[in-house]
């Protein structure tokens, strides 16, 4: 489980011990929030639209916040609750039935329903940080501003075993993730587990990578990622396993024969995980140049090793781990820890998609409708997060979306009052 020590965990814990009051909070955030969906193209035959496509996408939104997984569930939502969304919808010819959610849903380009999303998004989350914490520099030296997760997802679910048909396989995609502001930036769909590789550094190819920190799982540590974020002006730290076995037998001789303390930075947490004592430390050497395989990559000046010992409570057992990465950077063990460890953050946005979205129970064949859908599921898992702090401690995200359900012309408006907030005011 990764430290909570990202801008949006601070932020939640700000809010929480924060006496804030929503008088004078400007309350045009929803029609605000609801007009992003109009930028979208619609490709249906004007002659045969019944209902506006940022209306479905509304819709949606609003139902999957308010509990929905399922085009069924949401159709039923609409139904029930259309008079409150007409405040924010036109929906002038009812709620669209769920086969409508899913074919217009299948007709929207991925990519551009991605980027619109972020597009929401990421303003609404950055201005929160600089209302609320200030300084968005995770190291000022190095001006790092965010670590970026790359991995990989299956909806187990989507796929089919057709007889008279070939079989189509589970949906797999690729996520990189902002660890520090709690969203999805890139999701794009791969064939298969193998394809994975290629796929993420398409992905970063296309990005700007200054002042991030790019973290993923040691398949996809690889030579020609290393070139990859270095040409894009990024930092890594990307773990070594037997994929590249030369590099990391060398790696583990280097801190297992003994080497000089002198040189190496060094870092120590402790945390109780349920009855276990869990005890993190963490190496980080600029001594790389003795390596023969470090002229293979590009932009290596550190060597690092995270060392894991944990203690059961109960049964008295003592268990430890270690594992090895390569480092952009070796004069940082702060920077270097929290990346190892907030590369947890994309599990768990996984996990939770499994979780209180039912994601991996989602029979929506592999498709556009299961990339949008995923994709609009993250974003309210994003929006989720962000409010979280106004609810208390004891309220999940699964919580605060039975709340939603039960109250929904009320709950809605309450969240979105806590974003407005969250941009125009300041914690006191």
């Amino acid at each position: 489980m990764p430290k909570k020590n990202t801008f949006i965990s601070e932020l939640k814990s700000i809010i929480a011990s924060s006496n804030y009051s929503f008088n004078d909070v400007p309350e045009e955030v929803i029609p605000v929030f609801v007009s992003f969906f109009e930028a979208l193209t619609d490709v249906r035959n004007e002659s045969y639209i019944l209902h506006k496509l940022s209306d479905i996408v509304g819709v949606a939104f609003f139902g999957i916040i308010s509990g929905c997984n399922t085009w069924n569930e949401i159709e039923v939502f609409g139904d029930y609750h259309l008079q409150d969304l007409k405040k924010y919808l036109e929906l002038k010819n009812g709620c669209p039935s769920h086969d409508t959610f899913r074919r217009v849903f299948n007709l929207i380009k991925p990519s551009e329903f991605g980027e619109i999303m972020v597009m929401v998004l990421e303003p609404i989350i950055s201005k929160a940080v600089f209302n609320h914490i200030g300084n968005a520099f995770i190291d000022d030296n190095k001006m790092i501003t965010d670590i970026l997760s790359m991995d990989g997802k299956v909806s187990l679910s989507s796929s089919r075993n057709r007889r008279d048909k070939d079989f189509i396989k589970a949906l797999n995609t690729m996520h990189v993730h902002s660890t520090e502001l709690g969203i999805t930036l890139v999701s794009e769909p791969i064939e298969n587990k193998t394809n994975e590789i290629p796929v993420g550094q398409k992905i970063l190819q296309t990005m700007d990578l200054r002042g991030k920190v790019i973290t993923c799982d040691a398949l996809n540590t690889q030579k020609e990622l290393t070139e990859i974020i270095t040409k894009s002006h990024g930092e890594y730290v990307l773990p070594v396993k037997e994929n590249q076995k030369n590099l990391k037998d060398d790696i583990e001789l280097y801190f297992k024969e003994g080497f000089d303390k002198t040189k190496v930075l060094y870092k120590k947490e402790k945390d109780k995980e349920s009855s276990k004592i869990v005890t993190r430390e963490y190496y980080l050497s600029p001594e790389v140049t003795w390596c023969y395989e470090v002229d293979k990559w590009t932009n290596i000046h550190g060597f690092g090793m995270i060392k894991k010992t944990v203690e059961d409570l109960i049964t008295k057992e003592i268990s430890e781990e270690k594992r090895y990465f390569i480092s952009s950077f070796n004069d940082s063990i702060e920077l270097f820890s929290r990346a190892v460890r907030n590369h947890w953050s994309v599990e768990i946005m996984h996990r939770d998609l499994d979780m209180f979205f039912d994601e991996d129970d989602n029979m929506t064949i592999r498709s556009n409708a299961l990339l949008n859908f995923n994709t609009l599921k993250k974003v309210v898992l994003s929006i989720l997060k962000l409010v979280q702090g106004f609810y208390g401690e004891h309220f999940s995200k699964n919580s605060i979306r039975q709340r939603i359900s039960y109250g929904f012309g009320k709950e809605i408006e309450s969240i979105f009052k806590s974003i407005s907030y969250l941009i125009t005011k300041k914690a006191k």
